[in-house]
């Protein structure tokens, strides 16, 4: 074993040792830094998943309180008078309308929309049936989950389907009203060109309202089948006037004809 025999050798020897203890301390604080590091990182984890799932519980907690909370106002409409039809106006009906809001807080902005639609059912047309096989696509009928929507995205500067645009209804307060429904005249020309008519019509209704709680607008919208209650009778699109007590208004009990938000 080599040792040192003068003071050069001497420091030497001791500056090579202080050097590995020097070095193996320096080994070891970086392992302890690299380790409370890992630490710390797991910590500052643990604690934004925490805060994370503090700020969703609260979110769930304000959805559920809102839910309870919130105004739900429901709708009910009648036969309001006979349909009609003139050359001028076209196809005209009055609903008889009530909304209340079965809720516990105020629903705002309270609007109310109604529209009457041609009802056309899907058919093979008439040229496409070769000894009784239909062939190809048949004609698409009235798709009345899009027809909802687009009554319920309609503005509500549009004066003249709106009724009680702006307007307050408190918990377990009602109103009551009469709609007169003018009708897009071009649907029911198409309609006419449809092998598909069904003999009825639509009415479609959207209720949009707000709430105290938050900016969103709510929807509850409905569509109904207005028909003949003669047995075996049909609306012509040609025009004619029905009185009321020839009317039936009735739900439409196909799966996608309600919209509840």
């Amino acid at each position: 074993m080599w040792k040192p025999t003068n003071p050069t050798e001497l420091y030497t020897l001791g500056l090579f040792i202080f050097t590995v203890v020097l070095a193996v301390i320096s080994a070891i604080q970086i392992y302890l830094f690299i380790q409370s590091n890992r630490q710390a990182n797991r910590a500052s984890e643990a604690a934004l998943r925490a805060s994370e799932a503090a700020v969703e519980s609260n979110s769930i907690s304000r959805q559920i309180m809102i839910a309870e909370q919130r105004p739900w106002i429901n709708h009910k409409v009648g036969i309001g008078g006979p349909l009609s039809y003139s050359d001028e106006k076209g196809w005209y009906f009055p609903i008889d309308y009530s909304l209340i809001n079965i809720g516990k807080s105020p629903g705002t902005m309270v609007s109310f929309y109604a529209q009457m639609i041609p009802f056309n059912i899907s058919v093979y047309p008439k040229q496409s049936i070769v000894n009784n096989v239909p062939q190809g696509n048949p004609l698409p009928g009235t798709n009345i989950e899009e027809e909802l929507q687009n009554i319920c995205k309609i503005p509500e500067d549009k004066e003249w389907v709106k009724m009680g645009f702006g307007q307050i209804l408190f918990p377990n307060e009602s109103k009551k009203g009469v709609l007169n429904i003018q009708a897009n005249g071009e649907l029911f020309e198409k309609a006419k060109e449809h092998e598909g008519f069904s003999g009825q019509f639509l009415i479609l209704i959207c209720v949009k309202y707000g709430s105290t709680f938050n900016d969103k607008m709510y929807r509850t919208a409905k569509s109904y089948h207005l028909w003949k209650s003669v047995d075996g009778q049909r609306i012509t699109l040609e025009g004619e006037t029905i009185s009321a007590s020839e009317l039936a208004l009735t739900e439409s009990p196909q799966l996608f004809t309600k919209i509840i938000e």
